[in-house]
């Protein structure tokens, strides 16, 4: 061999040697990265989970106190009667009813207006209590007690009534879709 093959043999790295020389890593070394990447997508993923349980649950507890509210509502307005104005109070409270309901309370309206000129019928209600007794997606059935005080000629009030409120979401508004009391109204 000459002299400058040797030099030249010399000159280009051993690749066995080069690997020899640089140290090798521990196996954790890739493993810690890689358990903290899934660690981070387990995190991000349980607290999407969280955030949207979170919301549904304050979802449906703003649901069930609209559904509430509009029950009553609907109690007050019933109760706000004035023989003087049964216009305005037809119109109070045929807001919060349904089609089907407000179709069935302006057809027995008539009557029901003549029956309160006659007794010269005034009230006023407060809510003492109330709840809902089921509810789902588009319907709820909320039970409210109120004290109504009348004024009118020969009408005896009872010192509260209950009411059961039923509710159907109509567009997402809460609508009374019927109504029941225990109590009977004004009694001759």
């Amino acid at each position: 061999m000459t002299k400058d093959s040797t030099d030249v043999d010399d000159a280009v790295p051993d690749e066995g040697a080069a690997q020899e020389s640089r140290p090798r890593r521990p196996w954790w070394f890739y493993a810690v990265p890689a358990l903290l990447a899934v660690l981070l997508v387990a995190g991000v993923a349980v607290g999407a989970v969280m955030f949207t349980r979170e919301r549904s649950d304050q979802s449906a507890v703003e649901d069930r106190q609209d559904a509430m509210d509009v029950a009553q509502q609907f109690t007050l307005r019933l109760d706000a009667l004035n023989y003087k104005d049964l216009d305005e109070y037809q119109e109070r409270v045929g807001e919060l009813l349904t089609t089907k309901m407000k179709s069935d309370f302006t057809k027995n309206y008539d009557q029901f207006g003549k029956v309160l000129q006659a007794i010269q019928i005034t009230s006023k209600g407060e809510i003492r209590a109330s709840g809902v007794q089921d509810i789902d997606d588009d319907s709820a059935t909320v039970l409210v007690i109120h004290d109504v005080a009348v004024t009118s000629k020969g009408c005896v009030q009872p010192p509260y009534k209950r009411m059961q409120v039923s509710l159907q979401k109509v567009k997402g508004k809460w609508l009374v879709s019927d109504f029941t009391e225990d109590v009977p109204g004004c009694q001759a």
